[in-house]
């Protein structure tokens, strides 16, 4: 229970109105990250190294890995084809992801503390900030992939998308919502 007397699990998450480009980010982290089968087409621990190596999504854009998300996604929304730099931006930080399945909004699990009874968000308030400070969207990258390392690399792959697909003042006051009303209490001494 948090302090405004929420559920962390039972709040709303953000994510695609398109259920399908929902299930297939997780889908595509799972792949990713077990290995399967990707059509005829399959995914290597190459595929995920060098993605995880990327420092810009420009270095992201230049791998088939990449490529066949992007063609995926616009399979299933033509729309993705519009802005290539935050697509490759958005596989880029899922692909630091190793589980994308989580119900909890990814700034909510910011929030939460890393031991259970703990007082501590996984992502300091500082960090959080900063984040929220970024205008830009291509600027969010390496932040974002500190932070997932932060939420031990399990997080809410459609919202994560989403919030990078949308990048405004409209989502970073929902993630400062989120963020603020789960941040655990100091503990008095």
């Amino acid at each position: 229970m948090t302090r405004d007397g929420h559920d962390m699990m039972q709040r709303k998450t953000r994510g695609f109105s398109d259920s399908d480009v929902n299930e297939y980010l997780i889908d595509w982290i799972d792949r990713l990250n077990e290995h399967m089968e990707d059509s005829d087409r399959r995914f290597t621990r190459t595929d995920r190294a060098l993605l995880r190596r990327c420092r810009t999504c420009t270095e992201v854009g230049m791998l088939p890995t990449f490529h066949r998300f992007r063609q995926d996604l616009e399979r299933l929304d033509p729309g993705f084809g519009n802005d290539r730099e935050r697509l490759a931006l958005i596989a880029g930080v899922l692909a630091h992801l190793d589980r994308g399945d989580d119900l909890v909004n990814c700034s909510t699990r910011m929030a939460s503390p890393k031991e259970v009874g703990g007082d501590r968000p996984r992502l300091h308030d500082l960090r959080f900030r900063r984040l929220m400070a970024i205008t830009q969207p291509i600027l969010l990258y390496a932040p974002l992939v500190r932070a997932i390392r932060e939420l031990e690399r399990e997080g809410n792959a459609p919202d994560l998308a989403y919030s990078i697909a949308n990048w405004n003042d409209q989502i970073k006051i929902g993630w400062a919502y989120d963020y603020y009303a789960n941040i655990p209490e100091k503990k008095q001494e």
